[in-house]
């Protein structure tokens, strides 16, 4: 039950970055608030649930606006992974950790994105994208307290919700 919670939310994330975000630009850069999310659940829970709900919601966002199907989930899949891999052990308090990993993050999401769209979609135009990697990176640091602590309390209250109450 607390997964098909997770869809829904992860569904109106979604829905709310696509008709709020592209009003919300720093440097003409849009932040992905989605990807700050999964990053986010990685980051608390560890690679396994991190990628579990980067592979879901990946696919949502596959169905929802890609063109190729399986795009988004691999690379977002991926990117969960190994933050939450590169945060297993580490001590998340301070909000400066969550901005460094978000940066991180973003990143690897870019360079992973940038990669498979190389070799899935031959008519991918090649370019210069490392600027536009490292402005998306800093904007997606900047909000990622914020969106951090939202999926913090979400999980709180999952786990009190459904370990706890029942």
């Amino acid at each position: 039950m607390r997964y098909v919670f997770y869809l829904l939310i992860m569904s109106l994330v979604l829905v709310i970055q696509s008709s709020i975000s592209p009003y919300i630009k720093i440097g003409g850069v849009n932040p992905d608030f989605f990807l700050i999310m999964l990053l986010s659940f990685s980051i608390i829970k560890g690679p396994e649930r991190g990628s579990l709900y980067g592979l879901s919601g990946g696919f949502i966002e596959d169905l929802m606006f890609g063109r190729f199907i399986g795009l988004n989930s691999l690379t977002k899949f991926l990117t969960c992974y190994i933050t939450g891999w590169g945060t297993k052990n580490l001590f998340k308090g301070p909000a400066i950790f969550t901005i460094l990993f978000v940066f991180i993050g973003s990143l690897i999401y870019n360079l992973l994105f940038l990669l498979a769209n190389y070799i899935f979609i031959p008519s991918f135009q090649r370019g210069n994208f490392f600027t536009f990697f490292i402005y998306t990176a800093i904007v997606n640091a900047i909000f990622a307290p914020i969106v951090y602590n939202f999926v913090y309390k979400i999980e709180h209250f999952f786990d009190y919700y459904f370990n706890i109450k029942y």
